[in-house]
């Protein structure tokens, strides 16, 4: 799907309207929320895929059989893809959760003030 790089005064300008850009970011926040539960989702598969593969290779390891070096070879290669597999899916996850950000980033100040860019201390007193 091709992108589009557009200035910040365009991207005000789509959401012109107060009620246009309140419902902007509703969506925008529900994504970011579903993005990181679809996260955790594909890691729990991966981590359970990875984790049979391992309790394989270590089975395999304490047995007799005499197809074990093969299938040690076999389990190892299997571990290491899905390995590089969870990798791209997890630079994958985190590009869409940052183009979320984003846009939450772009729409917040105008409907809810800074809320997600800046950081709260009440503990810090203002000195002057």
């Amino acid at each position: 799907m091709p992108t589009t790089e557009i200035t910040q005064e365009q991207y005000e300008n789509y959401f012109s309207p107060e009620k246009k850009r309140e419902k902007a970011l509703e969506y925008a926040l529900d994504i970011r929320k579903f993005e990181i539960e679809l996260y955790w989702q594909r890691a729990t598969y991966f981590w359970t895929f990875i984790g049979a593969i391992f309790a394989g290779y270590f089975a395999v390891q304490a047995s007799e059989t005499a197809l074990r070096q093969d299938l040690a070879v076999v389990l190892s290669c299997l571990g290491f893809v899905f390995s590089i597999a969870w990798l791209c899916v997890n630079r994958g996850s985190k590009q869409w959760q940052e183009n979320w950000e984003n846009h939450v980033d772009s729409l917040e100040d105008n409907v809810i003030g800074p809320l997600y860019k800046c950081g709260f201390n009440p503990s810090m007193q203002q000195v002057g």
